[in-house]
Order: structure tokens, then sequence, then C-alpha cells
């Protein structure tokens, strides 16, 4: 047990040391022109090195520039022939064959001022055993360098000289980030409340129709927007996530061909998502004698599929007459789940999944919201189930109590009905009378 216990601690501080050596990598500069031809422009060229064994200037001014030794294509393990060569200078040799520890104690002996060490492959961290004392006896810088880069430099002619600096990194905000929030939620929050608003004047026109008593056609347009909306089963779940990892591998080993397919795929998305936005205008253009009738427009669904659950909400407001709380409060979410994308996205300097940030904001608001008025059940369950009403004013209560006195509903939802048609009928009438007026007047 003892003996486990101590190879357990080795390991751990094993680790410990490795992703310390690892995490400690930093990027620097090596800038490099020809101090016998002025007509070539000093250029920059990118490196990693470890701060451990010794840290750059943080500026060019700050640096001091070394004679550009190249011993390519030998990889400095032994002793050199000549030592008296690499004095004062910086010294360029290849990658393997012994550690990064060996060539800079090499280089350091021979009185020169740093090391870099051309890579074929990506560049990482030039780490030694800390343990061993690597990185307290070596005084000059180590760092690691592309190996085209490398014979770039080398092809410059004789007269180069070079200084290393590592410019401190600062987080540059991008204003254009602002715009692109701007955009982004803008078109979410339009395209959500018109298409929340829509589904909303479709279900006050179904119950209304329903009242009159042409149930039959109320019920022909329950079955086209059953047959237009998607139920979510656990095996499509399972189904999206296969497809969504089977294109994640095509992604990996045919990157270079599957892109112009996954951009070609946008461009259709996006001419749809077009199409539908502007042909509800579009057919209100006059053609000839008579115009094409108006459609619903649905552009909230169909050209932002992020903005469902936004939409959604916008529509569960009008149903339980919540006062846009869910609609305002989902919308919200998404604007702070946008901007925490956009935080991380300047602290880790790389591309981050939107969607990991914008889901957990606007799901969890919208549960927390709805458990607090006791409405998870009748928002799980949607159109298809009843909702829990807030308290009515005491006109609203009197009117109700009077209308359901002699044929009380039996159950939610028909009280459900019975008040939104109460409260929209007068809406409807109006509306469905000036659909009805005579196009041409009377002499």
């Amino acid at each position: 047990m003892a003996d486990q216990r101590v190879g357990g601690n080795k390991l751990s501080l094993f680790l410990i040391i490795f992703t310390i050596s690892q995490t400690t990598a930093e990027f620097g500069l090596l800038n490099v022109r020809n101090s016998n031809d002025p007509n070539v422009l000093p250029k920059d060229y990118c490196l990693t090195y470890n701060p451990l064994y010794q840290d750059l200037p943080k500026t060019i001014e700050e640096s001091k520039y070394y004679s550009y030794l190249s011993l390519l294509p030998d990889f400095l393990c032994h002793e050199p022939e000549s030592p008296e060569r690499l004095a004062d200078k910086i010294v360029v040799v290849m990658r393997g064959n012994c550690t990064f520890t060996e060539k800079a104690t090499l280089v350091q002996a021979s009185n020169g001022n740093a090391v870099v060490v051309a890579s074929k492959d990506a560049l990482v961290t030039p780490h030694g055993n800390e343990s061993a004392g690597d990185y307290d006896n070596i005084n000059i810088p180590v760092a690691l360098i592309r190996y085209d880069d490398a014979e770039e430099i080398q092809g410059k002619g004789d007269g180069i000289v070079a200084a290393l600096y590592a410019p401190a990194e600062t987080t540059r905000v991008d204003y254009n980030l602002i715009l692109i929030w701007l955009i982004a939620v803008g078109t979410v929050v339009i395209g959500a409340y018109w298409s929340g608003l829509t589904a909303h004047r479709i279900d006050k026109k179904r119950m209304l129709r329903r009242k009159r008593g042409d149930a039959e056609s109320a019920k022909d347009e329950e079955d086209e927007d059953e047959a237009q909306s998607i139920d979510v089963s656990a095996v499509m779940v399972i189904i999206f996530v296969v497809m969504i990892v089977s294109m994640l591998l095509l992604l990996y080993f045919f990157y270079d061909y599957i892109v112009y397919v996954i951009i070609l795929f946008f461009c259709v998305a996006a001419a749809a998502g077009i199409h539908a936005c502007l042909l509800p205008f579009i057919r209100m253009i006059p053609l000839g004698s008579y115009k094409l009738p108006p459609r619903d427009p649905i552009c909230g669904f169909q050209s932002e599929v992020r903005s469902m659950l936004v939409a959604y909400a916008c529509r569960f407001d009008f149903k339980v007459r919540a006062r846009k709380i869910y609609f305002v409060a989902t919308s919200v979410a998404y604007g702070v789940g946008l901007v925490i994308c956009f935080v991380a996205l300047l602290f880790m300097q790389t591309g981050q999944p939107a969607l990991l940030y914008l889901v957990p904001c606007t799901v969890l608001t919208t549960l927390v919201i709805a458990w607090a008025r006791h409405e998870v059940k009748h928002l799980w369950n949607g159109h298809r189930g009843g909702v829990r009403r807030p308290q009515n004013t005491s006109d609203e209560k009197d009117e109700s109590v009077d209308s359901d006195s002699e044929n009380p509903p039996n159950t939610i939802q028909q009280q459900t009905d019975v008040r939104l048609d109460s409260s929209s009928e007068s809406l409807l009438v109006s509306e469905d009378k000036k659909e009805t007026q005579p196009l041409v007047k009377d002499d």
C-alpha cells in the first residue's frame, strides 16, 4: 500500500509538472533584417518560447540584435567543432535527437545568446526537466520556430541580424461585435414576435369559427397546423444526434470537399429564408386588376431556427395573457447569452459555439419563470393542453360568471376558449366585416 501511495504521488507530481510546462508556453517574435542590404525589409516570424528558461523583452526597443547563425540541418546534440562560431549569435538548429536543454547547454557553453529550434511539426512548448534543474542552469532564451520560416531566413543572404522579443498580449475589443449583436438579437426578437403574433391570430380565428358552429373548418385548420408542426420524440433526438456526429466525422476527414456542400446548404437556406420573409410583401403588390391575397408570414420560424423558443414564448404569452413576460425574459436571456459568448471569444481567442451559451440562458430563464408562475406543465404541453389563467379583474370575473352561468365549461381548455372568445370576438367580427364589404359602391 505504501508503494502504491508513493507511486501515486510521483504520478501526480509528474502530471503537475507536465501541465505547468505545457501551460507556461508563450508566443514571441523573431525580428530579422539584413544589415548589409537596406532594401531587404525587416520581418517578424512567429515562435514559441518557455519563460522558465529565460524571458524575452516586451518590446523591440528593449531587445538587442545579434548575428544570425543557421546550423541547419545540424541537430547540435554534440559539441560543435568550432565553438567560437556560436559566440554572441542567435543559433538555429534542427529539432530532434536530443532534448531542448541539451541543445541550449551547448549553445550557452559556446557563449551563444539564444537557441532557436526549427521544427517541421506543430509549434509546442520547449520544455525541460524542472526537477533536474534545467530551468536554473540555462540562462539564454530557448525558442521554437517553423522549419519553413527558418529556411526563408537562411535564404536572405549574409549579414542577417535578429532580435527576440515577446509583445504583451492585449485583449482588443472589436466594436464590430456590437453591430453583430444588434443584428442577431434584433433579427431574433422581430422574427419571433412576428411569428408568435401570427400564430395567436390564427388561434383566435379558429376559436371564433368553432364558436359559430363551423367546427369542420376549424378541425381542418387544426389538422393542417398539426401537419406543419414537428413532434420531437426520443427516436427523432437519437436520429438527429447520429446525423450531427456523422457530419462532424465527415468534416474531420473530408473537410476540403464537404465544406463546399455546407456552403451550398447555407446559400439554399438563406434564399429560402429571404423568400419566406418577402413573400407577404410581394403578394400585396397589385397585378393588373386584382392582387393576390396576403398570407400569414412565418418568417420567424423559417429564417431563424434559434428564435423558435423565443417565438414560442411570445405565443404562450398571448395564450396565458402574461403581458409578454416570457417573450421579454427570453429575448433578454438570448442577448445575455450572446454577450457571454462574445466575452469567451475575447478571452479564449478562439471560435466559440454560440448555442453552448444561448441554450442554457434561454431555456433556464423560461423554465424558472414557468416554475415561479406554476405553468411548467402548461408550457410543456403547449397548445395541446389547457393553461392556467391569471386572476381576472372584478369586471372580467363578473362578465365570465354571467356568460358561463347557463352553460359552465367542463374543462380548463373549454374555459380557455370561452375567455379568449369573449375578449377577441369584437375584433374578429370587425375583421370579418371588413372582409365582406362590397368592392363596388352603390350609385
